[in-house]
């Protein structure tokens, strides 16, 4: 039997695919972002951390098609979330404001999935989000004794994008 979570997936591709063939038009793009957003929480109930994070990442793209940037980046983070909360745990890290959970594959997706968040952040002049992000990069980096390097130069960048326009903890 089919998961709900995979039915979802199944349309949301179908309706991503329908809306690339209908020359990018943004309402299927739409439809199919809150399929995949459909799937992903579907995932998540299911624990099946990765396969939301993936779904994530593709809603993340058809809002992005759509034109709806500030919508794809809080979807990369929450993308970022999934794949951090992975039932494999190896090592916590302790985050000011949460606990994240990750193992060495997951912390490799959710560092990139998180520099295109920042990325994106940065696009739209949201520096707080942008800064945030790349906080939880210095954590995660931070997590591993051999990454310190990464990390130090994570937390000055978050804290160079924390100044952007006063933004402040």
């Amino acid at each position: 039997m089919t998961s709900l979570g995979h039915a979802s997936l199944e349309r949301a591709n179908q309706r991503a695919s329908a809306a690339r063939e209908s020359h990018l038009d943004p309402h299927s793009f739409k439809e199919a972002a809150n399929l995949y957003r459909k799937a992903a929480r579907a995932f998540k109930h299911e624990k099946r951390s990765s396969d939301a994070g993936n779904a994530y990442i593709l809603e993340a793209g058809c809002r992005d098609a759509c034109n709806d940037a500030e919508n794809a980046v809080e979807t990369l983070k929450k993308a970022a979330e999934a794949f951090i909360s992975g039932n494999d745990v190896h090592c916590m890290l302790i985050c000011p404001h949460e606990i994240l959970l990750c193992n060495s594959i997951c912390s490799i997706v959710a560092v990139e999935t998180l520099k295109n968040s920042t990325n994106s952040s940065i696009e739209i002049h949201d520096y707080r989000k942008a800064a945030y992000s790349i906080h939880v990069v210095a954590y995660i980096y931070l997590s591993d004794s051999d990454n310190l390097g990464p990390a130090c130069r994570n937390f000055e960048r978050a804290a160079n994008l924390y100044r952007q326009n006063n933004a402040i903890l």
